[in-house]
């Protein structure tokens, strides 16, 4: 099973994690790429509100590791996409998957030549930054009312005169999809109509899985270092950059135990409740004086009452 969710998709021995948050996993999906699942849907649901179409031109400014997943997605639904980074190793490793990509200095200029000076239909931030460039650089290279998404952590203060000009859309994703930060369908398995809602943030997790089992996603070696689990203490240094190696993301690997074996666990079923005992008791009122008035003064019960 894949699994997610603040607070209970933890590294433990056992978690307790609601049904909304689990995806089950085909045999042909391996651990190690299925820990990319969550990720991948906070990419998937990104790459949703683009509502991007088969054929459009989309950019994905950011190739760490939710960008290298979107340009994924995004050609995977058909679209001609375009990667951006300030990075040229990530550049690079974004070409691996067969994808355009350019350095951040030459995005405008590559840009038009990609997308025939129309500019892009729709613009995907992945990038993680405090700066306000990537939802600059999206309006730049946007076409006339074309759709902005950010997944990243990025700076918004917007060139009113560029996204005005274009009549622009900027939406900010909210995580993996509907039902984030949602208690009763995280937490109590509510589950929305597909009539309704038909990529929630679990199904966002199916369709994840499903493009790993097709490899049209790749868990890809190269998004991350994996580390054992008994060296957890040193992959938290390499996370919070106090040690430095190259990484997109670290992996926690576990040891496989041959000898052992899996252990199900099977609750009993539940058994039905008695049936409810109705206790009734018959109250008359004792009044204080006889009518016209017969105002009740007190209450007894019946057992109580004589005369």
């Amino acid at each position: 099973m894949a699994c997610a969710g603040g607070g209970y998709a933890v590294h433990a021995e056992y978690n307790l994690v609601p049904g909304n948050l689990l995806t089950a996993l085909p045999d042909s999906v391996d651990f190690e790429s299925a820990a990319f699942t969550t990720l991948g849907a906070i990419a998937l649901h990104g790459f949703r509100l683009l509502e991007a179409q088969v054929g459009e031109r989309v950019a994905v400014i950011g190739l760490g590791l939710l960008g290298l997943l979107a340009i994924q997605i995004a050609a995977a639904a058909g679209c001609q996409v375009f990667g951006i980074d300030t990075n040229p190793e990530r550049v690079e490793l974004a070409k691996q998957f067969g994808i355009e990509a350019v350095s951040r200095h030459d995005a405008a200029e590559a840009g038009q030549a990609f997308t025939t000076n129309r500019g892009f239909d729709s613009v995907m931030i992945c990038a993680d930054t405090p700066s306000n460039d990537p939802v600059e650089l999206a309006g730049l290279i946007a076409r006339d009312r074309a759709r902005v998404v950010a997944t990243g952590a990025v700076g918004l203060s917007f060139p009113r005169k560029i996204y005005y000009e274009k009549e622009l859309s900027f939406i900010n994703s909210r995580s993996y999809g509907p039902g984030r930060y949602d208690p009763s369908y995280e937490e109590k398995g509510q589950d929305y109509p597909i009539g309704f809602v038909r990529w929630t943030e679990g199904r966002n997790f199916q369709a994840v899985v499903e493009l790993l089992e097709s490899k049209k996603t790749a868990g890809h070696t190269a998004y991350y270092a994996a580390i054992p689990i008994e060296q957890a203490a040193e992959a938290y240094e390499v996370i919070t950059g106090k040690t430095k190696i190259p990484f997109l993301g670290v992996v926690l690997v576990y040891p496989v135990d041959t000898a052992s074996e899996t252990r199900i666990i099977r609750f009993p079923t539940a058994s039905p409740k008695p049936a409810s005992v109705v206790r009734v008791e018959c109250w008359v009122p004792v009044f204080s004086q006889m009518p016209p008035f017969c105002l009740p003064s007190k209450m007894y019960p019946i057992s109580n009452w004589s005369g």
